[in-house]
Parts: C-alpha cells; structure tokens; sequence
C-alpha cells in the first residue's frame, strides 16, 4: 500500500533484488509510462453486484481518460459465471476452515481457534456443509482460463471497480454481524477482485475518484500474469492526467 505508483513501481524493483522468481519475466525498475497504445476492456458490473452510480462515473470517467490518452478503449462484458462465484465462495470457504482446524500448525501454539471472528466460524461451517463438492471446485478454479467466458477476452487491460460500492457506514461489513447476513452483503460488496486471485493474474488499485462525502473510489486494473511493469506504466500514466489528492490533504 503506498501513496505513489513510484513507491509502488520501487518497492518491486527493490523486492527483486532479494528474490526472483523463476517463472516469472523481471518487472525492473519503471520509472515512467510507455509509448505503447493498449486495449482496454472496461466493465460497471460483476456478476454478483452492480456498481453504485458513484462507483459507475469512476469507471466512466476514467475509461474516457484512457481513451483520450490514447489507448483503445470499449465497455464489455464482466468475464465471470455464477458457478463461479459459488465455486470461489467455496474455496474461500476451506482457508477458513484450514485456519479453524488447523491453526496451531499454520500459526504456532498460542493459537486459540475460540477466538475467531464471527466471519471465519461462518465460512468454515460453510465449507463443512458443502465440503463435498469442493475437489470440483478447485478443479474448476485451476481451468478457469480454459473457459469460454475467459479464453474470448482479447485486451490488454482490464478496467473495473475495486468494490461495487462506495465505503460503508461502520459496522456494515463487521463479522459481528450473523453470517448468513455477512456473506450476501461481502459477495455484493467484493465482486470484482476475486476473478484476478484466481486466474492468478496481476492488478492494481488506483484512487481515480472519490465518493460525494470524501471517500476514495478505488478502480482495478487487471492484466496477464506477469505483467507488472505494463500495469505499472498504465497507472504511471493515469497519475499523471488525473492526479489524486492525499487524505490528509483534506483536513488541513
């Protein structure tokens, strides 16, 4: 998390030296934006969630910088399924469980299961009750890029909401809310991000607006893995033709 998409473009570079994972292509030092036009796909809605009206004038918004920049921009539609998202849920489902069950081995002696929060008991009891179909599940996960709704994708770029909405009222998402509660209003709130998680792909959150009280409106942009320095130089780019205020900028 960083303020700059030059703390973020040297953070990397400087991770790098340390470790250089082996399948991976070099990311390097970025230290500005490309020459290079890209063609970018952008998307209001996700297939559990439509993006409030704030959130859609974001995307809106910054599509059309995108386009006067350059760069060829159209709307297109969100690459997800339903069986998606039931198959996610469920995935999600077995990390809180294996936090559960198995806490003391991941995390050492001092773990105490009893102190879990409302979401990860409610998770975990939901992959218990649906545990049987989880082998299909990750398997589907695994192949997702093999699927029609992925493989017909044919842009460099992906442009999407982070969340569906813009910041909640406190306490609207706390696991003390009753799971069966919890859960509709989370897959409403993230049905963006997980699509990336999945497939594996790299992302990035840029502040490109904010909310009529002040918040900022966090937009995703997604690409192939591997392509973090093309991400970088978009939001480089991006940066620079639509700078972002600092939160602290505000209360002074």
């Amino acid at each position: 998390v960083t303020r700059t998409v030059r703390d973020t473009a040297n953070f990397y570079y400087e991770a790098e030296r340390f470790y250089q994972p082996h399948n991976m292509k070099p990311i390097g030092l970025v230290e500005g934006p490309a020459r290079k036009r890209l063609r970018v796909g952008f998307v209001y809605d996700s297939i559990l969630t439509k993006a409030c009206a704030e959130t859609r004038q974001t995307v809106e918004a910054t599509a059309k910088t995108l386009a006067d920049l350059g760069h060829f921009v159209e709307e297109t539609d969100f690459q997800g399924t339903e069986r998606f998202a039931r198959d996610f849920t469920l995935y999600w489902s077995l990390l809180a469980f294996s936090t559960e069950y198995m806490g003391k081995t991941i995390f050492g002696g001092d773990f105490d299961r009893k102190k879990l929060d409302g979401l990860t008991r409610g998770l975990s009891r939901h992959f218990r009750e649906n545990f049987f179909g989880s082998v299909s599940a990750i398997r589907a996960l695994r192949n997702i890029h093999n699927t029609p709704a992925f493989r017909e994708w044919h842009y460099d770029v992906v442009l999407s909401p982070v969340v569906a909405r813009v910041t909640p009222n406190l306490g609207h998402l706390s696991p003390a809310v009753a799971f069966d509660d919890l859960l509709p209003r989370l897959q409403e709130y993230v049905g963006y991000t997980p699509v990336a998680n999945a497939l594996g792909n790299t992302a990035i959150s840029l502040p490109m607006g904010r909310s009529n009280r002040g918040d900022p409106i966090g937009l995703q942009l997604s690409s192939a893995k591997g392509e973090e320095s093309l991400l970088l130089e978009l939001a480089y780019e991006l940066e620079a033709a639509r700078p972002w205020p600092f939160l602290y900028e505000n209360n002074k």
